[in-house]
């Protein structure tokens, strides 16, 4: 199914007589969609530079893609082992953690993009393709975590997720 054909067959879920707690459940739904589909489409506008940097014969971009493999790797399974929490509190914990630890990697990576553009090790053209690159993780990654929260927390805390604090580095 499309994200079309999703969100029309929820709009008409909407137009029938249902009670309000299931009102608020699709709205929580549609949320999470939302968010996988920012989620996926982040990663989708940065795919042709994640290819460019694995076929890179320069070091450090070839290794730039290997660290953001692995990275996404460890994040990916990070998110898997609190898809099941139950606990809403817990869950709140978890997710938090995930996040500070997507900014706190993003603000390591962005200092060692600027390090080896100081050195000269990287290009003005490279490092700036770098950064986007970790923007757009980063914006996923937060996407990801928002999807989650809508799909397994209360609202009220769920929603706590779309101001979680932005990294400025």
């Amino acid at each position: 199914l499309s994200e079309g054909e999703l969100l029309d067959y929820i709009l008409r879920m909407q137009s029938e007589e249902l009670e309000k707690t299931d009102y608020k459940k699709i709205n929580q739904y549609m949320e999470s969609l939302r968010n996988t589909i920012h989620a996926a489409k982040s990663v989708k506008d940065i795919n042709h530079n994640i290819d460019e940097l694995r076929e890179s014969a320069k070091d450090q971009l070839h290794e730039f893609y290997h660290n953001l493999q692995e990275d996404w790797k460890i994040y990916r399974q990070e998110l898997l082992d609190i898809v099941d929490i139950s606990d809403p509190g817990l869950l709140m914990v978890k997710l938090s953690s995930l996040m500070n630890e997507a900014f706190d990697h993003q603000r390591k990576q962005n200092e060692n993009i600027r390090s080896h553009l100081i050195k000269g090790s990287l290009e003005e053209v490279e490092a700036s393709t770098l950064l986007n690159i970790e923007r757009e993780l980063i914006s996923s990654k937060k996407s990801f975590v928002r999807s989650l929260a809508y799909l397994r927390l209360p609202f009220e805390k769920a929603s706590e997720f779309e101001y979680f604090p932005e990294n400025n580095s």
